[in-house]
């Protein structure tokens, strides 16, 4: 009896046992649910992490292109400002270091060489005219440069709103009706699969790739502003820096050698003294000009230049080769070229080899046709006229050259 009793309760209890397995199973499996679900919307704050910290690494970029070129006008503006108050003091002169009448001194030696006072005054106009253009011309280059500034920045800003305003979206609700289902054990039901966020956050690689296409337009609209006007305004401020730097030395060395000539006996020996050291300090200079103008300029170490550095090299002009006096080494004849998507340069110079090894002789080898240049689409403020000037252009990536990108983690090319 007992038996039986003990057969009947094992066979009770056994489907207890399997049920009691069954919701084990179901409710380990929803914990699993809560753990990938979790997950999931981890990884997908660090993919939104991962684009702002991309987005404030843009901004800094921007802010250095920004510096590099502003860092050249402060220069010049700041040297403008510092000669223009001297000119602004000519009026300060005494009397003895200003030319004299005939009336009043005729036996002085602007009486006797009206010329003198021509070549004076000459010098203070330029003094005085030369620094305030020079310095309204830089102005006017660094107002458009916080222009490019601004604009590049307020884009970014737009683009990181849009980034966060996706990022505020509950990520467990899909932009669209998903298209796949799963059998839910706990509720017995079909419940959709979230495909939305695995695909968004698939596509944070294209969006650094994008942002990184991004900046470098914005770069080449800078460079393109720059060729446009703001680098001739540079090299004209320049030349205008030098120009009454020039004329202050020859204002101020002209009135003291009409002071010491005028005062007679020693006086005008120590004047003659005065005029050869001022003549001296202005040849030399000429002369080292010359002199570094026929020395061969110093060779770069062959290990730190590649094919892209030296193609580079001749596409970007920069401030030292406007004011060489080396003309092997300045460009200004040369014009300012576009990156572009041409082939790659070193395949194109591999097939050039081999088209000259096959060719029976070098009258019937025919010169392969040259890789062209396409103009980058440039959809923000085109520009008409191109110049040549320009300077501290960033070197912008070969667009054959393959790197490795730190935040994409695989080889990717950039183009502009």
């Amino acid at each position: 009896m007992q038996a039986g009793l003990l057969a009947v309760g094992s066979a009770m209890l056994d489907p207890v046992q399997t049920v009691g397995q069954i919701l084990e199973i179901g409710q380990s499996h929803a914990h699993q649910r809560e753990q990938m679900q979790w997950a999931r919307r981890g990884y997908h704050l660090d993919s939104q992490s991962l684009r702002l910290d991309v987005l404030d690494h843009s901004k800094e970029e921007i802010r250095s292109h920004y510096d590099t070129y502003i860092g050249r006008i402060d220069t010049l503006l700041l040297v403008l400002a510092l000669v223009w108050p001297f000119a602004l003091n000519t009026i300060q002169f005494s009397d003895p270091f200003v030319p004299m009448t005939e009336a009043a001194c005729p036996e002085c030696v602007e009486a006797l060489h009206p010329m003198i006072v021509i070549i004076w005054v000459s010098l203070i106009a330029i003094v005085l005219i030369a620094p305030f253009w020079g310095i309204l011309m830089l102005i006017r280059c660094k107002l458009k440069l916080d222009a490019w500034l601004e604009f590049s920045l307020e884009r970014l800003h737009h683009h990181r709103q849009r980034i966060i305003t996706a990022g505020a979206k509950p990520p467990s609700t899909p932009k669209k009706p998903p298209s796949r289902r799963t059998f839910d054990p706990l509720t017995g039901r079909n419940v959709p699969i979230l495909e939305a966020e695995h695909k968004e956050d698939d596509d944070t690689p294209q969006i650094v790739r994008d942002l990184v296409e991004k900046v470098t337009k914005y770069q080449e609209y800078l460079q393109d502003i720059w060729c446009d006007e703001c680098g001739w305004l540079v090299r004209g401020a320049m030349v205008l820096l030098m120009v009454s730097a020039f004329a202050a030395l020859m204002l101020s060395s002209v009135s003291l050698w009409l002071f010491l000539v005028n005062k007679g006996g020693e006086h005008e020996n120590a004047g003659v003294w005065f005029l050869a050291l001022i003549l001296g300090g202005i040849f030399g200079p000429a002369g080292y000009m010359l002199a570094e103008r026929r020395r061969p300029p110093v060779q770069r170490p062959k290990d730190c230049i590649d094919d892209g550095d030296a193609e580079e090299e001749q596409a970007i002009p920069i401030i030292s080769q406007i004011i060489s006096s080396n003309s092997n080494r300045g460009i200004l004849s040369r014009k300012l070229r576009r990156s572009s998507s041409s082939p790659d340069m070193s395949a194109e110079a591999a097939t050039r080899t081999n088209r000259s090894a096959l060719a029976p002789s070098p009258s019937c080898a025919s010169s392969p046709p040259k890789a062209t240049r396409s103009e980058p689409d440039l959809t923000v403020h085109p520009l008409t006229r191109k110049r040549s000037f320009g300077w501290c252009a960033r070197r912008r990536p070969s667009l054959s050259t393959h790197h490795e990108e730190p935040l994409l983690g695989k080889s990717s090319s950039v183009s502009p």
